[in-house]
């Protein structure tokens, strides 16, 4: 039979037989630089390392689900099956599952969600998984596909349910109390989509995963705002928890209190994570080629009658940017440090840390309107700018 032993955040071990399925690790390297985990690993990753027969699923490139440098603690001839060729490690086999691939007693289907994560689907010995990663709200077209390969099969779904980016906790254009709320909506809102797929899909719960996360910023307290509870609908099935052919066996340790102590932990081995640094010479000139490129990166992607406003409050420096002709308000402000922001600059650091990472503060017009595309376009041309820094390097 096969069973799933439930490590941390993301992060599940399968077990067929005599052979391994480690996926999504993630340990004690930082995300979005400033990410800890919630649950360290219930199980030390040196104890999975030592095992003969393991493979390594990785969903996608994020640092929460692909810890690189856990990953050295394996043997170079552990593969690594992803749906994404960028998740692979160099000097080590890389197996793409695209749309399926047979890994021993594992049988892997990977369901493309965007252009850079992906759901999957593991069977062995009338069991499957649903690995949903961080997309919460599966759609039609891949909840349909998977239904058709539940048949007669014990099913365990996992299911984002947890804050996986700054907002709304990061922006200044609302209460203590705002922030409260709609965090809380949030997280109802995701719960109720897992609860509603799992019941399209025949099950009873789903598994929240994903979402066990503590952000680490200095002079913030946004770590305290994450209660460990399991939301409505959810299978009381947690760190430590094993499933095993439909049924859960609860772990020997049952934590009570295990954010508090979590960060007692992080602290006390110095493993907290801090943005810190001299800022290097050239730092305006390096960020006005910064905007200036994104810029047109943003008016490429489509972006229109709408503003981006940077404000590095140490450097008495802003600047208001316009894409297109609109309202002369800012539809994305965003307010950090030279520190910070030159660590993106430098190639150091991907932009989402100061999103998804907490590490700026953002502000937005209309408060309660979702206006999102242009932190996608800079999230996703700092990665065209990382490796423009890295190649101009290497040169």
């Amino acid at each position: 039979m096969m069973e799933a032993l439930f490590l941390n955040h993301s992060s599940m071990l399968l077990k067929s037989g005599d052979e391994y399925l480690l996926a999504d690790p993630w340990h004690e390297k930082p995300a979005f630089s400033s990410w800890m985990p919630s649950f360290p690993m219930a199980t030390h990753p040196v104890y999975i390392a030592s095992l003969d027969k393991v493979s390594i699923l990785v969903s996608h490139p994020h640092q929460d689900h692909f810890d690189t440098d856990v990953i050295k603690l394996f043997n170079p001839d552990v593969p690594i099956i992803s749906r994404f060729p960028w998740a692979g490690v160099e000097g080590r086999p890389f197996i793409k599952c695209n749309p399926s691939v047979d890994v021993g007693r594992f049988k892997i289907k990977s369901y493309a969600c965007g252009d850079s994560d992906a759901a999957y689907t593991v069977e062995s010995d009338g069991s499957l998984v649903l690995l949903a990663n961080d997309n919460w709200n599966l759609s039609p077209e891949i909840l349909a596909a998977v239904k058709a390969d539940i048949g007669t099969k014990r099913v365990l779904y996992c299911s984002q349910v947890g804050s996986a980016s700054g907002w709304p906790l990061n922006y200044r254009c609302y209460s203590e109390d705002g922030k409260k709320y709609l965090l809380a909506e949030k997280i109802k809102k995701m719960a109720d989509t897992s609860l509603a797929n799992a019941k399209y899909l025949g099950l009873e719960g789903y598994v929240a995963y994903a979402g066990y996360a503590l952000p680490f910023v200095e002079g913030k307290h946004y770590h305290k705002q994450f209660d460990f509870a399991l939301p409505e609908g959810a299978l009381d099935f947690v760190p430590g928890d094993v499933w095993s052919a439909g049924e859960i066996r609860k772990a020997f340790i049952r934590p009570a209190s295990v954010h508090k102590k979590a960060e007692e932990y992080y602290r006390l081995y110095g493993l907290v994570p801090e943005v810190s640094g001299e800022v290097a010479p050239g730092f305006v000139e390096r960020l006005r080629e910064f905007l200036k490129e994104f810029r047109s990166f943003g008016e490429k992607m489509g972006i229109k009658d709408k503003a981006f406003y940077i404000e590095i409050a140490d450097m008495d420096y802003f600047k208001l940017m316009r894409f297109g002709i609109g309202s002369s308000k800012s539809t994305k402000n965003l307010y950090t440090t030279s520190a910070v922001m030159d660590k993106v600059l430098r190639g150091e650091m991907l932009f989402e840390a100061l999103y998804t990472g907490y590490l700026g503060e953002w502000s937005r017009y209309p408060g309660d309107v979702h206006n999102q595309d242009i932190t996608d376009a800079i999230t996703a041309f700092s990665y065209v700018w990382m490796d423009k820094v890295k190649r101009k390097e290497a040169v």
